[in-house]
């Protein structure tokens, strides 16, 4: 209660497979009432989501949030960031709040969208909506019209899902990502295959410990004792490791129902 994310973008965002929505990777969560800059001004999150609040150093609440996640909607929807440009443009467009709308971008957003993100990402947080709640209402009185104007395909949804991470080129070499199979509270799981055997995989992304060292030290030395493991009813460790900060495990593949 009363925390402010301030970090959500697709990747902290989970869509598992029964439909769940899992927002993750708390490390930049502070209480509302002492979430600020850093004490020596640095701005942390991702720059084209931040709020111009954040930018402005002032105190941030829920609303702050709202604004990061009409972002990601503007993106899920048209495709494209509402923020182009270089560091310098992108902040001074979220100061001023200069961007196409979603229209412009792509005419066959509904209306009702267009109005849903312009409110979440309006410079001032008085003009927001206030909290989920006043969301949820907004979306519940125009389910009408917002039923049936976005379609997903699972495939290139599972397919998104694997886009979404900025896998590094040692990472990339080795696996290829298939799709999404599920998601946790730790990270995504997906089904890869392994190029130099072309094997069929399990890949365990484990993106929610990425910035606990500790953690990832345990969890890489777990993972080399279960790699020693041999048994019918075990699944082996066939590879495990850091792709950047974030500690991965690969483990066969077993098909099922």
């Amino acid at each position: 209660k009363e925390l402010v994310h301030r970090d959500i973008k697709p990747a902290n965002i989970m869509l598992c497979a029964d439909g769940r929505v899992i927002v993750m990777d708390f490390g930049l969560v502070r209480a509302g009432f002492m979430t600020r800059l850093t004490a020596t001004g640095e701005l942390l999150g991702t720059p084209r989501y931040l709020s111009p609040e954040h930018l402005a150093g002032t105190t941030l609440d829920n609303r702050s949030d709202i604004f990061q996640l009409g972002v990601v909607v503007f993106e899920l929807l048209t495709g494209k960031s509402p923020f182009e440009g270089g560091l310098g443009s992108v902040l001074d467009r979220i100061r001023t709040g200069r961007f196409k709308p979603m229209s412009a971008v792509d005419a066959s957003v509904a209306p009702a969208w267009e109005r849903f993100v312009m409110k979440c990402m309006a410079v001032d947080p008085a003009n927001r909506f206030a909290d989920a709640t006043e969301m949820s209402a907004f979306l519940a009185k125009h389910k009408a019209e917002l039923d049936g104007s976005v379609s997903f395909d699972e495939t290139k949804t599972n397919e998104s899902a694997a886009g979404m991470f900025e896998f590094g080129p040692e990472f990339r070499s080795a696996y290829r990502m298939e799709r999404a199979l599920d998601c946790t509270g730790f990270g995504m799981v997906f089904k890869a295959r392994q190029l130099m055997s072309s094997r069929l995989v399990t890949i365990k992304y484990l993106v929610q410990w990425r910035s606990d060292e500790k953690v990832k030290k345990r969890i890489l030395r777990e993972a080399k004792l279960l790699a020693s493991l041999k048994a019918p009813n075990i699944l082996s460790v066939l590879d495990s490791g850091l792709d950047g900060p974030v500690p991965y495990l690969v483990q066969e593949l077993v098909e099922g129902e």
